[in-house]
């Protein structure tokens, strides 16, 4: 009788394995880590290669106000979120970033001279990657002063549309 339960036990065993779909006929299902780990296979988003860690660019709305009123002479400036930071387009021309409380102005190679020189340093939106782009910071004793500011901005504008 014990032989006869084992055997009645399996075919309900067997029954419900054939009642379930089987995972060898479809594709093996993906965690959600799946693309972390693709990534960082490829060296993406780990800390030796890769994009790194991308910088926290929120901008305090005490700073948002003083680089929007300082650029109120420039025509119809507008900030758009952009990353925690924003862009600053003047009449659809992005020229500017503010992020982290700094702002950055487009600059060539000629003006990128001269903004190095009164001490301003490239936007690097990620920490752990040498590549940075080209905006430069303004001083701060240029920003606190609308008309040098202004003179920064405009130049800075040029660029944008040259390129």
């Amino acid at each position: 009788m014990a032989r006869k339960a084992k055997q009645a036990k399996k075919r309900k065993q067997v029954r419900r394995a054939a009642a379930k779909p089987s995972r060898t006929k479809t594709a093996p299902r993906r965690s959600r880590k799946a693309p972390r780990a693709a990534a960082k296979k490829r060296g993406m988003g780990s800390e030796k290669g890769g994009m790194g860690k991308l910088r926290s660019m929120r901008v305090s709305d005490g700073f948002r106000a003083l680089v929007l009123d300082n650029l109120s002479a420039l025509d119809e400036v507008v900030p758009r979120p952009m990353f925690g930071g924003l862009g600053l387009y003047c009449r659809g021309i992005f020229f500017g970033i503010v992020a982290s409380d700094v702002l950055y102005l487009k600059a060539d190679d000629e003006l990128r001279v001269e903004f190095e020189r009164a001490g301003s340093r490239a936007f690097k939106p990620f920490a752990n990657r040498p590549m940075s782009m080209k905006y430069f910071s303004v001083p701060p004793a240029v920003l606190e002063h609308p008309l040098d500011l202004m003179s920064w901005a405009e130049r800075s504008l040029a660029v944008a549309r040259r390129s």
